[in-house]
């Protein structure tokens, strides 16, 4: 079986920081399907297991929280 992966743009959020991005992660693996979020911030890159805690932190790194 193949693993793959998507990566999927959700939002993004601009601040007096900056612009963050949230981005969806689908890995499956023959019947395996696990969702994870990233949120990129310049060079950094964060992975999440939820998209509330994905948007949050996003808002937190552009300065909008």
């Amino acid at each position: 079986m193949m693993a793959t992966q998507q990566r999927t743009l959700l939002h993004t959020i601009e601040g007096p920081k900056g612009k963050a991005e949230v981005f969806e992660l689908e890995n499956s693996s023959g019947d395996s399907v696990v969702t994870e979020y990233e949120v990129t911030f310049g060079q950094r890159q964060e992975r999440v297991p939820a998209l509330g805690h994905a948007v949050i932190l996003a808002e937190e790194l552009c300065g909008r929280a």
